[in-house]
């Protein structure tokens, strides 16, 4: 991208922290400032290497902090398939009564059913 494409978008929102969000909300950003987004399939992409881990328990207050974030700037969830991972494995939880995903158990002591509460599982 061009540097006056970067400062057409803003750069990257710098309330994100660790790890998770900041990506699609960048993309959010440039559709937002009508910077159209191609798809060159085939094209060589680099990403600094770091370990893995599918859902990546790690991260879990970064992502769920930040996904807060997101959704308070663009309306909607992204990367829902994370926390609802974490849910069913007891380590965080949907509160309905806050509209909000939170660290640890729900209070009934039992895992949330994370298939069933929360925001609809997606892939972004």
């Amino acid at each position: 991208m061009t540097a006056q494409t970067w400062h057409t978008i803003g750069g990257f929102c710098e309330e994100y922290e660790g790890y998770g969000g900041e990506d699609t909300d960048f993309g959010q950003r440039a559709r937002a400032a009508g910077v159209p987004l191609t798809w060159v399939g085939g094209a060589p992409a680099f990403h600094q290497y770091h370990p893995v881990s599918e859902p990546p328990v790690a991260h879990l207050r970064d992502i769920l902090r930040n996904a807060e974030i997101f959704h308070r700037r663009w309306g909607w969830w992204p990367m829902t398939d994370w926390p609802h991972a974490f849910a069913d494995r007891g380590l965080a939880h949907w509160n309905p009564s806050t509209g909000r995903w939170a660290v640890g158990r729900g209070s009934d002591g039992r895992p949330s059913p994370g298939e069933r509460s929360g925001p609809e599982r997606t892939h972004g």
